[in-house]
């Protein structure tokens, strides 16, 4: 059974040499975190040669690792051939794993839930198996963890359709810095099917969500693999920038479930309630605000709704608050809705939906606007989230 130090290298920074400005140094400390404190081992210093960049100058081109809120669909039963895939909409093209380069020869993902299941359906055009001695280097990889980093689960999905799992963890020990990473193989959890057609090769999966690694905070962790034989560079849903794959679990996409939800600490407030609820004076706009994690689809249009409620008493007369959204590039309001407070008045909240969907960029935060007219009524406004679902 192998095992690893749980001990992770990162990335610090750079150092200058003071007798020689010209010369850089990038900085490394080896480092495992347990609850909340941080052991390191060692500082490692790196000369950077003339013809290298140090890695600080080119950390910020890596691109981010995606979100993705996947398709909820009718009961399948298990059953991946049931699903309507033609109206499944593909995540974005692959890239080279080591290094984020585009790919002409990207293979076409698609994911679905239903209640019980994950399933998914993979596409490679020119795919060719090539029997070898090692399986791992000639097959699709499928790597999963959920609210922790552990366990987590790896499945891989030879040309042929054969099926391999491998399953992660970590063995406690009673000095919290040599806790070991285990390895098992285990049985892979669904059922796999694959065929071809013409020079076209799929498979389609259904993996029963109770078999996979615990996620009830409604997000999966997850990256996929093309790896290649003959040392032909191989790719990844989200490019990784190392040569072993595990060793960038913080480079994995999310996948959410049909919706995602921004609450809790992913809303930026001034004052909450004892219980965590985000709120604000309804007078003071904008000091409600979340931003959406980056790596979501640009191209893609979002349903977004607030659950909101607000503690002003009855008027007379006009009395509104509203919510939206805003990109700080083009300094523009991108979704919007005005709400009647009597629609959110009360201890309970509503979902409120914005009016149209809305792409959102890097660019776009969501926020709680303020009452309409201003200063004339008091009261708080209170968020409990706000949800993002795919427009169809």
């Amino acid at each position: 059974m192998a095992r690893h130090a749980t001990f992770a290298r990162a990335y610090c920074g750079h150092l200058f040499d003071a007798k020689n400005p010209g010369q850089l140094w990038d900085v490394y400390v080896s480092c495992r975190f347990q609850e909340e404190q941080c052991f390191t081992d060692r500082f490692v210093l790196v000369k950077v040669k003339p013809e290298d960049k140090p890695v600080a100058l080119h950390y910020e081109e890596k691109t981010p690792p995606p979100a993705f809120i996947a398709d909820l669909v009718a009961e399948a039963n298990g059953k991946a051939d049931a699903v309507a895939w033609d109206q499944i909409r593909a995540v974005a093209p692959w890239k080279e794993a080591l290094n984020g380069k585009n790919t002409a020869s990207s293979p076409e993902l698609k994911i679905a839930f239903d209640s019980k299941y994950l399933y998914l359906r993979y596409a490679e055009k020119n795919s060719i198996h090539t029997p070898g001695k090692d399986f791992w280097n000639n097959c699709t990889e499928i790597f999963l963890y959920g609210d922790a980093l552990y366990p987590l689960l790896q499945i891989g999905i030879a040309p042929d359709g054969q099926a391999l799992c491998n399953t992660y963890d970590i063995r406690k020990s009673s000095n919290d810095t040599a806790d070991q990473v285990t390895s098992e193989k285990t049985v892979c959890p669904g059922v796999f099917q694959g065929k071809t057609d013409g020079n076209t090769r799929t498979w389609e999966a259904a993996l029963p969500l109770d078999k996979l690694p615990v996620f009830r905070k409604g997000a999966l962790h997850v990256n996929f693999y093309r790896t290649y034989p003959n040392g032909n560079p191989a790719l990844a849903w989200s490019p990784v920038y190392e040569e072993s794959y595990r060793n960038a679990l913080n480079r994995f996409g999310t996948i959410y479930p049909g919706r995602m939800v921004l609450s809790g600490d992913q809303i930026l407030c001034k004052q909450r309630t004892p219980e965590g609820i985000a709120f604000m004076d309804g007078n003071h706009g904008w000091e409600i605000t979340a931003r959406p994690p980056k790596g979501l689809d640009p191209s893609a249009a979002y349903r977004i709704s607030a659950e909101l409620r607000c503690d002003a008493p009855p008027v007379e007369g006009k009395f509104m608050t509203r919510a939206g959204a805003y990109d700080e590039k083009t300094k523009k309001i991108t979704g919007y809705v005005g709400i009647d407070v009597s629609r959110i008045r009360g201890e309970t909240f509503h979902r409120i939906p914005f009016d149209k969907p809305v792409k959102l960029t890097e660019d776009t935060f969501l926020y709680v606007g303020g009452f309409i007219p201003t200063k004339v009524h008091q009261g708080n406004v209170y968020l409990k989230s706000f949800i993002l679902e795919k427009a169809e």
